[in-house]
């Protein structure tokens, strides 16, 4: 469940989603009203996301999709910290200025970011 919900929202928050289009009529309200939606809705998928990563650290050992071969000891700490390495992953992927995730936290204030950058520490 932990690795779907990752895949998912990493695979929508890098897409091309809620984009307005160009060339269309009333593009600055679409621009205004999708920046909006992102700005309330990214960093609260984001936040949410790396919480589950980070609590999910020692009670599920490892992912499918980022397991390690399971001849090492269940007790391995390179298994029981692979959702701590993902939520690091995650930090990586807003910081990428390819998809400026980072813009969608700047709009309130700095208090979503701040919230995240704590929350990374």
């Amino acid at each position: 469940l932990v690795d779907q919900a990752y895949e998912s929202i990493v695979k929508l928050l890098t897409s091309d989603w809620m984009l307005p289009e160009r060339g269309s009529n009333g593009i600055d309200r679409q621009h205004r009203e999708m920046s909006r939606i992102r700005q309330i809705y990214v960093p609260e998928l984001i936040l949410r996301l790396h919480i589950m990563l980070y609590s999910s650290r020692e009670c599920i050992p490892g992912s499918v999709l980022f397991a390690l071969p399971l001849t090492r000891a269940p007790d391995s700490p390179h298994l029981s910290d692979r959702n701590l390495k993902v939520a690091l992953e995650l930090a990586n992927i807003v910081a990428d200025s390819q998809y400026k995730l980072y813009d969608d936290f700047l709009h309130q204030d700095e208090r979503r970011l701040g919230e995240y950058l704590g929350a990374v520490r």
